[in-house]
């Protein structure tokens, strides 16, 4: 599954590839080697849901990342 989601995903273009002799970069072994094990939703798109489960987030004050949200939404609404 990995192999397929770096075909239909990750390849470079066809103008790129010509000149590198490469649709793609190699995969990182770690990647397929990593645990939990990669998975994917029925969108073709990585399962976060798995490798970050909400019982191993360590922080439960979410301020800081709710006055980060906020400054971006600023910067990019103005």
């Amino acid at each position: 599954m990995i192999e397929e989601f770096y075909n239909n995903n990750l390849s470079w273009n066809e103008r790129i590839s010509s000149i590198i002799d490469k649709k793609h970069s190699d995969i990182d072994p770690h990647i397929l080697e990593r645990e939990p094990k990669l998975s994917f939703t029925e969108e073709g798109k990585i399962d976060i849901d798995v490798m970050y489960p909400p019982s191993l987030e360590i922080r439960t004050n979410d301020s800081p990342y709710y006055e980060y949200y906020q400054r971006v939404k600023k910067v990019f609404s103005d």
